[in-house]
């Protein structure tokens, strides 16, 4: 593979690997939250109750975990990448994207920042995670849940269970899906999962602002010693005028837990290249 195939590759690695952190920036209206997701075709009445029965299942407690991931790009190009997952709860998210064993692409996210390094052409970019994100009130342990396919309350580092008096929960006869919604607003921002009538995580759609609404659709659960992480993540969205369609395809047979998992430091070498977030939006159009 020449060096022009590599330099690509790395671009887009980096660009996959920071596009989920772009999902919740892109957003916005006063609408009631709706969504497109797969919808269950079995009607049943799910009381608060049984909700939260349900939502136990998410509740395990963790602390470490690591978890191979494969991410697929399918616009503005079309590419896919494997990596790794390591994320301390509620502290840090790091990914990994490797190309024949080299490794490409690092983002990685604390409560405070987040730091991507594209290291083929020597280059990063870091910013305020709350800046980066739009001043979308959202911690580490929600981008932990979102990645995983798990509800949570935004802002809120306890389980959807724990929290499960600050949601309401809507019935659709027609289509046999529950819609968990919180019932408290946040600033311009509006979001909902869907479940089907067996309480199964579906989906979410995330409204800020003015813009698009972002689509997070998620994969069968596969259930570990934690509780259930989503076979795959994707996300729908625009920025700008470039459509984006990505997905994280997990590996949850292959996590690895608590003591098990060795954490990393990501530091910047100093001849790195610094570049602004509004630098990679610009990017995708020329993909």
């Amino acid at each position: 593979m020449n060096n022009r195939s590599l330099s690509h590759i790395s671009r887009i690695a980096l660009l996959a690997a920071i596009c989920f952190g772009f999902m919740l920036s892109s957003c916005g209206s006063k609408k009631q939250v709706t969504t497109t997701v797969p919808v269950s075709q079995t009607s049943v009445k799910v009381t608060d109750t049984d909700a939260k029965q349900s939502l136990q299942t998410y509740s395990t407690a963790w602390e470490r975990l690591s978890v191979p991931l494969t991410v697929r790009l399918r616009k503005p190009s079309s590419i896919s990448i494997s990596g790794t997952a390591l994320m301390e709860r509620g502290k840090s998210v790091t990914l990994s994207l490797r190309f024949l064993g080299m490794e490409m692409a690092v983002m990685h996210l604390t409560s405070d920042s987040i730091v991507a390094l594209d290291k083929y052409h020597s280059r990063y970019v870091a910013e305020s995670l709350r800046n980066f994100l739009g001043g979308v009130p959202v911690n580490i342990t929600n981008v932990q849940d979102l990645l995983l396919g798990r509800p949570f309350l935004l802002g809120s580092t306890r389980s959807a269970a724990a929290d499960i008096n600050a949601f309401e929960f809507e019935n659709d006869a027609a289509s046999g899906c529950i819609t968990m919604i919180p019932k408290a607003p946040v600033a311009s921002v509006e979001y909902g999962f869907t479940f089907d009538a067996a309480m199964q995580l579906l989906g979410l759609i995330v409204k800020v602002g003015n813009g698009e609404p972002v689509t997070v659709t998620y994969g069968q659960p596969e259930l570990t010693t934690f509780g259930p992480i989503a076979a795959s993540t994707s996300v729908a969205a625009t920025f700008g005028k470039t459509q984006v369609d990505a997905s994280l395809e997990w590996s949850p047979r292959k996590a690895k837990w608590n003591n098990d998992v060795k954490l990393r430091t990501i530091e910047i070498p100093s001849k790195y290249q610094r570049l602004s977030a509004s630098s990679l939006l610009k990017m995708f159009s020329s993909l």
